[in-house]
């Protein structure tokens, strides 16, 4: 871990100064390691001697639901920290038992548990199946999802067809602009075993338009980028398309 000096060490402390809670969420997928960097950086902001500076870690989460995508888990302390203080045991646990989402349902409640520890039994399975729908219609009907692929050579409208509600269309704004130094989300993964997952923050290095363009000429452009991962090496990130034959 990097240790904080001079002007960078001065403001941190200013910032966290009056801060006495620190939430986690999805406590899940935080990596054993990513914890002790938390704990390693708050302590060099007042006392060394206090766990996390003395600050209230508070995390939230279901540790049977997804782990992280490298690391050991938040609660198995790594041979190589060894003799360092196991954090994770100096959490008090507090268990939340009454389902507030599936309230009134414990069919539904009962699967999604048989879900969650991985002992699904035949009566689950036929209640999914019973939900399958085979003959989608209105919105969901197999003619009118057709009609939202696009070949090459159709004549596309973008300002009509790209929802302007962030909710529709994965977080990404209608418009995004990117330039050198600008700081970027991986939205999917690309490759984990690179480095590269979902959630991933870096800075964009290069950007790459298409046929040795120097920048954007026309509104369908969309270029490659070159972001650099840290430790995990500079990356060339393609755009992704999905392109059908006119139906």
């Amino acid at each position: 871990m990097p240790i904080l000096t001079g002007n960078y060490l001065r403001l941190m402390r200013q910032q966290w100064q009056q801060i006495e809670f620190l939430f986690i969420d999805e406590i899940s997928m935080v990596q054993y390691e990513m914890l002790y960097m938390v704990d390693s950086q708050l302590k060099q902001l007042k006392n060394k001697e206090l766990l996390f500076d003395g600050i209230n870690i508070c995390v939230f989460g279901d540790l049977m639901q997804l782990p992280p995508v490298r690391g050991n888990q938040v609660f198995d302390q790594p041979s190589r920290f060894v003799p360092a203080t196991y954090l994770w045991r100096s959490f008090s646990l507090i268990e939340l038992n009454e389902n507030m989402r599936q309230q009134g349902s414990t069919t539904f409640k009962d699967l999604l548990n048989a879900l969650r520890i991985g002992e699904l039994q035949s009566e689950h399975l036929a209640i999914l199946m019973n939900r399958l729908n085979k003959e989608p219609t209105g919105e969901f009907a197999i003619e009118k999802a057709l009609r939202r692929l696009y070949s090459k050579s159709d004549s596309i409208d973008l300002n009509n067809i790209t929802p302007s509600d962030i909710n529709k269309t994965g977080g990404l704004p209608k418009k995004l602009e990117i330039f050198v130094v600008a700081k970027v989300m991986l939205r999917y993964n690309v490759d984990a075993s690179k480095g590269l997952v979902n959630g991933a923050i870096r800075h964009i290095t290069g950007i790459i338009w298409s046929c040795f363009r120097r920048a954007q000429m026309y509104v369908t452009d969309i270029p490659s980028v070159h972001i650099d991962f840290g430790k995990d090496g500079v990356h060339l990130i393609q755009p992704k398309t999905a392109v059908s034959s006119k139906i």
